[in-house]
């Protein structure tokens, strides 16, 4: 077997990871780095080419929707057209929407000046793309054909955001069975929506890992209970003084974890049930996918839905921006929206 790493290793950036084994090669995700845009922002596909040769990628592993994960995903395709992409139900879903949201993206930033890149991809390479998606359940194995050898592969929940998965692949090597799980992005506890992820059993002959601030020493003294109670207390503080709370979040996974935890708030007493609370953009979107697979995807509790908790649009007239200002509010908006 052979590792390679394409993308970001040391950083958020592109991740994506190549591994020759049993005479194929095999992707794990397909990120683009948040902090680039156009080519420099993609992972270092001609490596592959330039070392195994154009046939050698057959299948690419999508861990979840974020896009350091599958930014670059519709250019890898592009360059290895004979490529199946793997991913989970959910994270189908949730693909689908982020890839087109960043292609409209992408091509508004160069029409109107704002970026000196040319779009990555279009909407008909995405729907080249999203042809060679293959679904499958959580811990439900399936076995791909590498060359003239079957390797086997099975999702594992990751409890990072919804649809996220850690992949476990099992292979031949030198008559001896390997067992290859990688994590990807994984949260071992649980959140207000999603719960901790879930492992294979033992053994594990290579672990690849993802994590962020984990050799941090201040992680070691935080905690989500710690840190839930600091943000009731933010919150609190602003209302009081009757003034606004804008809430910056991540579209996937962070915005719809805020509004459950500032719902449970509510519940408890501990912020006043008739703030209001104002959500825009596509994490509204992502919401009512959260929603839609809240009975077929791991949850806390899979009666809760994101739209039950009290929101309303964000308005975008400037009138209507300066009434909803005037009075305590709470504001919960992805990076788009707080331009």
């Amino acid at each position: 077997m052979q590792f390679l790493s394409l993308g970001g290793s040391d950083e958020i950036g592109a991740s994506c990871h190549f591994l020759s084994i049993a005479g194929g090669g095999l992707v794990l995700d397909a990120g683009a780095d948040p902090n680039a845009e156009g080519v420099p922002s993609l992972p270092r596909y001609d490596l592959i080419r330039s070392l195994y040769g154009a046939d050698h990628a057959s299948h690419v592993f999508v861990t979840h929707a974020h896009h350091d994960h599958i930014g670059g995903l519709p250019t890898l395709v592009e360059n290895f057209p004979q490529v199946h992409v793997h991913l989970t139900h959910a994270t189908r879903a949730l693909v689908e929407f982020m890839l087109f949201a960043s292609a409209r993206l992408q091509e508004r930033k160069y029409r109107e000046g704002s970026s000196m890149h040319l779009p990555l991809f279009d909407a008909e390479q995405l729907e080249d793309t999203l042809a060679r998606f293959s679904t499958h359940d959580y811990e439900a194995p399936f076995v791909l054909q590498q060359g003239h050898q079957q390797v086997s592969a099975e999702f594992y929940s990751a409890g990072h955001v919804l649809g996220s998965s850690g992949v476990l692949i099992q292979f031949s090597e030198k008559g001896s069975e390997r067992r290859l799980f990688y994590t990807s992005d994984t949260n071992t506890r649980s959140q207000a929506i999603i719960p901790g992820g879930c492992y294979p059993e033992p053994p594990i002959d290579i672990l690849i890992t993802e994590t962020t601030l984990g050799a941090d020493p201040r992680a070691e003294l935080t905690t989500r209970k710690a840190e839930e109670h600091r943000f009731c207390e933010a919150l609190q503080g602003v209302i009081a003084r009757e003034g606004c709370a804008l809430v910056p979040v991540f579209m996937l996974g962070r915005a719809q974890e805020v509004l459950a935890v500032i719902d449970r708030f509510k519940r408890q007493g501990r912020l006043p049930k008739n703030v209001p609370v104002y959500t825009a953009g596509g994490l509204r979107e992502v919401s009512r996918i959260y929603d839609q697979t809240r009975h077929d995807t791991p949850r806390i509790n899979e009666e809760f839905e994101v739209y039950q908790v009290d929101q309303r649009r964000f308005p975008f007239k400037q009138a209507k921006i300066l009434k909803a200002t005037h009075q305590p509010s709470i504001f919960v908006l992805a990076s788009g929206m707080l331009f």
